[in-house]
């Protein structure tokens, strides 16, 4: 169990980090300077999320040899990828390419642990495929839906996501994978904070491919390594960032607005309490001694 320190170093941290370099570089008033943090945006994010699986796991190695402590590779790979296709992004669609290479490689950095002798080479390139194309299509998706009503509706709601996926991973018994996806957590509320004070796109589709890039690692991760993973509540999970985007967009109007509020609360509550229902009847099922 960390300590209350590292609890703030791993959870609280990413969040500052990300307000500081997110937010900061709009306070200049200079466009040069704003747009070189929306290009740098995947980066730091990477940057901010840095600190949690490094206090999580107490190590900072790129690639360790247990698949559950690769995060650290994810999000740089992630972040890298991100920028480069933000560099590009006048050229076609890069930035949806570069999130497929950075949702795949999340997969892979999981599953290649585990191939040949408990997943399948077929299982592998078919589960590194749909979580590549999952995070490309979550992150335009949502990056469209920011830029067509800006404000801070789609980042917290996928806060809100990550803050059930976060306690998901905990009922999956994968605490360290909860502590770092909280990490995630600080870093979206920061962005939606931004959003609110300057009603502008903060991380367009390369940045909302670093995060989701690392849930994807994380989603993979807990459907592998944990003894009793929630399928049921990592599905909803899977699912709601994909639904974010229409939720915003049918809020035109307040009433419509509160519905899509309360739709996206009831996912992420179905997915805590499916979670928890997985957790509770494998405490009732452990043996008494």
């Amino acid at each position: 169990m960390p300590s209350l320190t590292g609890l703030l170093i791993g959870g609280v941290l990413p969040g500052l980090i990300a307000l500081a370099l997110l937010g900061l570089p709009r306070l200049s008033g200079h466009q040069r300077i704003v747009a070189l943090s929306a290009l740098l945006a995947p980066l730091f994010v990477a940057l901010a999320f840095l600190p949690a699986p490094i206090v999580v796991n107490g190590k900072h190695d790129l690639w360790p040899l247990n698949a559950a402590e690769r995060a650290i590779a994810i999000a740089l790979a992630a972040g890298a990828l991100g920028a480069v296709g933000r560099a590009l992004a006048r050229k076609g669609h890069a930035p949806a390419i570069a999130a497929i290479g950075s949702g795949a490689f999340a997969a892979l950095a999981v599953l290649i642990a585990l191939h040949p002798h408990a997943v399948s080479t077929g299982l592998l390139v078919g589960v590194c495929a749909a979580a590549g194309l999952w995070t490309s299509l979550a992150a335009v998706t949502l990056a469209r839906a920011e830029a067509a009503r800006p404000g801070l509706s789609t980042p917290l709601m996928l806060a809100l996501t990550l803050f059930a996926a976060s306690l998901v991973m905990l009922f999956s018994a994968i605490g360290t994978f909860a502590q770092q996806v909280g990490a995630l957590v600080a870093i979206t509320t920061s962005v939606a904070l931004i959003s609110l004070w300057k009603r502008v796109p903060v991380l367009g589709v390369s940045g909302y491919g670093v995060v989701l890039s690392i849930l994807a690692y994380f989603v993979v991760g807990a459907w592998q390594l944990s003894r009793n993973p929630a399928i049921g509540a990592l599905a909803i999970v899977v699912l709601l960032p994909v639904a974010i985007p229409f939720l915003v967009r049918f809020g035109a109007t307040r009433t419509r607005r509160i519905a899509s509020w309360i739709a996206i609360m009831a996912g992420c509550l179905g997915a805590i309490a499916w979670g928890y229902s997985i957790y509770s009847d494998a405490l009732q099922a452990a043996p008494a001694w």
